[in-house]
């Protein structure tokens, strides 16, 4: 298949069953795939269009916490096997909370900021190197249009504009939603919009506005990320000062401390860099690498 029509881009979508995290079958799964990349890179060899390359992403569930547990279980497999994956890309629909409660928007963003500290912590245990703005080049998310398949839980037209903002502010690799054949109107003969219907939202909307809403501005790219040991640096061109423990350190504050950038999130003192130390307390950033 992927000779005969030029593949160059798998999308994996593994879910309820499926979604089995480190069982055997997950293993085998992801080192095939590892295996495939392997034999399309052998047939390209000595080629200098790698355009070819065969890319591989994931698309997963999740709740407003982020990726579950069997989801990142899931990433974990890939990496282990050696696929490099161009994007994590989260379902975020079906939260089950009733929309006049909370509206979907919240729950998304909730859960995609999950996800950036999920897979940058993880990210970060492999030795990878990367800024925020790297992270989010490698997320994804899909939404469901209009009714879910929760009653009273809807992606509103409102929603869709939030989500374009969010992704477009955080530039966010992947932005997509089930489904094309769903962005319509239902007839007049469809009473019930409580109901997820295959061939309509359940909103009063235009023809294609969901997509046309979505997409407004969003050109997704995915990110690259860059092993810590391609990093080097020079003492003697430093941008920033070296961190040191007895300075006080103010909000937006640089330092260089083991050749990466840091950027202080408040006053701060003895606080080394690289500390184990996350969440909204933390009292550094990482940038990237002094290159």
């Amino acid at each position: 298949m992927i000779d005969r029509y030029h593949v160059t881009s798998l999308d994996f979508d593994i879910e309820n069953t499926n979604l089995d995290g480190y069982s055997e079958t997950a293993t085998r799964r992801a080192q095939a795939v590892a295996k495939l990349i392997a034999n399309g890179k052998a047939k390209n060899k000595g080629k200098d269009d790698t355009s070819h390359d065969l890319t591989i992403s994931l698309t997963l569930p999740a709740d407003a916490k982020g990726l579950t547990t069997q989801g990142m279980q899931t990433v974990n497999a890939f990496l282990d096997a050696g696929v490099t994956l161009s994007t994590v890309n989260l379902m975020t629909m079906d939260f089950n909370v009733a929309s006049t409660s909370i509206t979907q928007s919240t729950l998304i963003k909730s859960s995609l900021n999950a996800a950036h500290a999920q897979y940058k912590t993880l990210l970060y245990s492999r030795g990878k190197l990367f800024s925020d703005h790297q992270v989010w080049e490698l997320l994804g998310a899909t939404v469901l249009i209009g009714q879910n398949d929760t009653k009273n839980e809807y992606f509103t037209l409102d929603n869709a504009r939030e989500i374009n903002t969010f992704a477009l502010e955080t530039s966010l690799g992947h932005l997509s939603m089930w489904s094309l054949n769903r962005d319509q109107q239902c007839g007049e003969n469809y009473t019930n919009t409580n109901t997820l219907k295959t061939f309509c939202s359940g909103m009063k909307q235009t023809d294609g506005e969901f997509a046309t809403t979505l997409g407004s501005g969003f050109r997704g790219t995915p990110g690259t990320l860059v092993d810590f040991d391609n990093a080097r640096w020079n003492s003697s061109q430093q941008a920033y000062p070296t961190w040191e423990p007895d300075v006080l350190y103010k909000q937006g504050d640089k330092v260089i401390w083991n050749g990466n950038i840091y950027e202080s999130l408040g006053n701060n003192e003895n606080k080394q860099p690289d500390s184990a130390e996350e969440g909204p307390n933390a009292p550094w950033r990482i940038i990237g690498p002094v290159l």
